[in-house]
C-alpha cells in the first residue's frame, strides 16, 4: 500500500494507529486505492466538511480560493466556531456536494 500511495510504511502505520491522519492530498489516494473512504464522515458539521473537503484531496487554502472566502473563515467553519452562511452553504454543496 505504501508503495502505491507513494508514501513510506511508517506513514501507513501511523495512519492505521490513528497517530497520524494523512494530508488532504494523500487522502484522494487512499480512498482510490482502497476504494470507498474508510474513515467516517463525522458527527459534527465542521468534521463533516473537513472529510469532504479532504476527499477531493483539496487543502483548506484551496477550499477557501474556490469558494471565495479566507482560509481563516474555512478553518473557523471546520473548528465549529461558526457555521457558514447561506450563500457560503451552497457554494459548499455545488463544489463539494456538502448539504449543510
Amino acid at each position: 500500500m505504501a508503495r502505491a500511495l507513494g508514501v513510506h510504511v511508517n506513514t501507513v502505520a501511523t495512519w492505521e494507529q490513528n497517530q497520524k491522519a494523512p494530508f488532504a492530498r494523500q487522502v484522494v489516494r487512499v480512498v482510490d486505492f482502497l476504494g470507498y473512504c474508510p474513515w467516517s464522515p463525522g458527527a459534527t458539521f465542521g468534521k463533516r466538511l473537513r472529510r469532504a473537503r479532504e476527499a477531493q484531496g483539496l487543502g483548506q487554502r484551496e477550499l477557501a480560493s474556490l469558494l471565495g472566502t479566507s482560509q481563516e473563515v474555512l478553518r473557523s467553519w471546520e473548528k465549529g466556531r461558526c457555521r457558514p452562511s447561506k450563500r457560503f452553504r451552497t457554494r459548499l454543496n455545488e463544489v463539494l456536494g456538502l448539504t449543510v
